[in-house]
C-alpha cells in the first residue's frame, strides 16, 4: 500500500481532532474527563432523557429530527423575510413621495412646453388666435357695427401679415405710439 499523499494526512489529523471528546461538565457540576464518554454516549444520554427508553418513541427520533430540522428551516426563512422588508407605513410613504414626484415632473414639463408656446408666438398664431377666438367675439358683442381694436407692440402685433390681415377683415387697429403708456385710466 503507498504513503498517504499529504492530502490524506492533513484530513486524517483532522477527523482524529474533530472525533476527539472534550473535558466538560455535566448538568449536576460533575467533572467528565474525555474517557468517560464519546460524543454517542452523549447524544444516547440527551435522548434517554428527552425521549425516554421505550423503543416506540426512539422509532420516531428520526422524524422528530426532520421535523425540527423544517421549522428551523422555515423559521429561518421568516426572519430573513422580516429583517429584509420595509415597514408599512415607510413602504406607504416612499411610494406617496414617487408619486408625487413623478406629479411633480409632469407639471414642470407641462410648463415649459406652455412656456414655450407662449414665447413662440409668431404672426400667423396670432392671426389664428385672432380668428378663432376675436372675431366670434367681437360678433357677439358689436354684430354688424364697427369697433376699435387695441393691442400692443408685440412682434407679432407688428408684422406685415398681420397689419394685412385686419385690413382683409375690415378691422380698425387703435394706433399705438412707440413709448406710450397703457390706456388705463386708473395709471
Amino acid at each position: 500500500m503507498a504513503a498517504p499523499t499529504a492530502v490524506e494526512q492533513t484530513m486524517t489529523k483532522r477527523t482524529e481532532t474533530s472525533l476527539k471528546p472534550v473535558s466538560t461538565t455535566s448538568q449536576a457540576g460533575e467533572s467528565l474527563s474525555p474517557d468517560s464518554w464519546t460524543g454517542q454516549d452523549c447524544l444516547v444520554d440527551f435522548l434517554e432523557k428527552e425521549v425516554g427508553n421505550d423503543l416506540k418513541s426512539l422509532k420516531n427520533v428520526g422524524d422528530l429530527l426532520e421535523k425540527l430540522r423544517e421549522e428551523n428551516t422555515v423559521l429561518e426563512e421568516q426572519v430573513l423575510t422580516v429583517s429584509s422588508s420595509v415597514p408599512p407605513k415607510v413602504s406607504a410613504a416612499l411610494s406617496a413621495a414617487e408619486e408625487a414626484l413623478c406629479s411633480l415632473e409632469d407639471l414642470l414639463q407641462r410648463e415649459r412646453l406652455t412656456s414655450n408656446m407662449l414665447h413662440q408666438v409668431t404672426a400667423s398664431v396670432y392671426q389664428n388666435v385672432l380668428e378663432d377666438f376675436m372675431i366670434p367675439s367681437a360678433e357677439d358683442l358689436y354684430g354688424d357695427a364697427d369697433f376699435i381694436f387695441q393691442q400692443y407692440l408685440a412682434p407679432a402685433h407688428t408684422a406685415r401679415s398681420t397689419k394685412t390681415w385686419f385690413d382683409a377683415h375690415a378691422i380698425t387697429v387703435l394706433d399705438w405710439p412707440a413709448n406710450s403708456p397703457d390706456l388705463n385710466p386708473i395709471k
